[in-house]
């Protein structure tokens, strides 16, 4: 018996002595200092619900401890704000006998929050707790196919309540508001991105049937607007509204000498920094107006006048510059001379590439350019003039990838006019017949007019398109760039 004991002694022993030389398993929590393994916080979201709990992480030769937040939860739709972080549920992993003070509940995570540790020894550590958002992966250049989603498409009368036809032809982009202009009247301004009516600008002493002719908006959301010559006078003017709730100041005058301007003008960068601002002249021209802006202050209201090689365009054409800093930048002209969609040389003012000629029952005069995750991108859209005979619309808006000037060639195919040879700059279109004057069951678009509009968020992830198509649909397109 006494044998047996020993053997059970031996054996006991040689278990425990095994098991004590068993490398332990290699868990090293986020947080592992004093007694304190883990920092846990998650989002108390406004319907009462929480998101899942984010860890905090010290940061290397410091005290701090950072709780990492991905800036999208979920889906690309749900965006963490900094405001979602001053309601955050926290709490502490602590080995026994350590406590943490003050009592963790609930934290705003958004700025510096001191705690303190005792561990075992009664010994006390001082840390910073508070939380980041990460940022995204976005793709290596552009947006990423198959991101683009509709936000809003409204007939202009049916939806917006624009009872008067054919006098709607321009939209501007001011904080988070898109404005239409409609000649006569009071600028009607819509949500950007769910197309909600919200009110209207005042136009004061800008208002008159060729006085708020056309407008456009710069990167800051200034609005400028500008009337019809010689319909209007000799003078051409452009006003500036700084925002929806402003009201128009002049900002520059021009007398003409009986030169036709108005109908389009575009503005690249930022009125109250860097901007070039250009507007095509009318008739048997191929000419344009050129005004910089330079650290905010207009350099002249005299403009210089490029004159270019591009075919004479009547009474439709649109240019936008691609810098908002050097006139001798390139420029993409869309217009109906001989009906081509041109790229420019800023230098030479010659053209340097262009897209096959469109059928002759087809017109665009509208474009836009925007740089957006290092690619470079320009927006058309085409007026179906056969539409007066009859026949089917072809109404369309084509996004186009800029960035090669080797790629900017063949055509804008659509499907009444197919092409064998369409330009590989094409990397997103509209449907035909699907956002013009016929489909929004409106009067045919007499005045031949359309609009486009590029933009971008503040934080670079996401690309905007808006166009509207007179007597039919104001639309907006989101694109972006996010690797998920």
């Amino acid at each position: 018996m006494k044998s047996i004991k020993k053997i059970l002694y031996a054996s006991l022993m040689a278990i425990f002595f095994l098991a004590a030389c068993e490398s332990p398993d290699d868990l090293k929590p986020p947080v592992s200092r004093e007694g304190l393994n883990s920092i846990k916080a998650k989002i108390l979201f406004e319907d009462g619900t929480y998101s899942k709990e984010f860890e905090g992480r010290i940061q290397p030769g410091s005290d701090e401890i950072i709780v990492q937040v991905p800036i999208f939860y979920g889906s690309k739709d749900n965006i963490i704000t900094i405001d979602m972080l001053k309601n955050m549920r926290v709490r502490a992993d602590l080995d026994d006998n350590v406590t943490v003070r003050p009592k963790l509940l609930y934290m705003d995570l958004s700025e510096d929050n001191e705690i303190f540790v005792t561990d075992q020894r009664k010994e006390e550590k001082r840390y910073i707790v508070k939380a980041e958002i990460l940022e995204p992966s976005v793709v290596e250049r552009g947006f990423k196919p198959g991101s683009e989603q509709l936000l809003f498409a409204k007939k202009l009368k049916a939806d917006l309540g624009i009872t008067v036809d054919h006098l709607t032809g321009a939209i501007a982009l001011s904080g988070d508001y898109l404005v239409l202009n409609t000649r006569g009247e009071n600028s009607l301004y819509i949500d950007a991105k769910t197309g909600e009516i919200k009110g209207h600008v005042e136009l004061g002493e800008a208002l008159g049937g060729v006085t708020n002719f056309y407008h456009d908006s710069d990167d800051d959301g200034n609005i400028l607007l500008c009337n019809l010559t010689p319909n209007d006078g000799e003078e051409f003017k452009i006003w500036r509204i700084n925002s929806v709730e402003s009201t128009p100041e002049l900002f520059l005058k021009w007398n003409t000498d009986g030169r036709a301007l108005g109908r389009k003008i575009s503005v690249t960068g930022s009125i109250d920094k860097n901007a070039i601002i250009v507007a095509p002249i009318y008739g048997w021209n191929q000419d344009f107006a050129r005004w910089q802006i330079i650290d905010g202050v207009l350099q002249s209201e005299t403009p210089e006048i490029i004159v270019t090689n591009v075919n004479h365009w009547g009474s439709a054409a649109d240019i936008v510059q691609t810098s908002a800093t050097d006139i001798t930048s390139d420029y993409f002209v869309a217009s109906y001379a001989f009906n081509v969609f041109c790229w420019v040389d800023g230098v030479s003012n010659k053209i340097k590439a262009r897209l096959d000629p469109m059928d002759i029952n087809f017109l665009h005069n509208c474009v836009d350019y925007i740089e957006f995750n290092k690619a470079q991108y320009a927006v058309t859209a085409l007026i179906d003039i056969a539409y007066w005979a009859g026949w089917n619309p072809a109404d369309m808006v084509w996004l186009l990838d800029v960035g090669d000037i080797n790629k900017f060639y063949g055509a804008l195919d659509c499907a009444l006019v197919p092409s064998d040879n369409p330009s590989p700059t094409i990397v997103w279109k509209t449907l035909n017949d699907t956002w013009g004057a016929q489909a929004a069951s409106g009067p045919r678009n007499d005045n031949l007019t359309a609009d486009v509009l590029l933009a971008q968020s503040d934080d670079g992830y996401y690309m905007y398109l808006y166009f509207l198509f007179t007597n039919g649909f104001v639309v907006g397109y989101q694109f972006d760039c996010i690797d998920m």
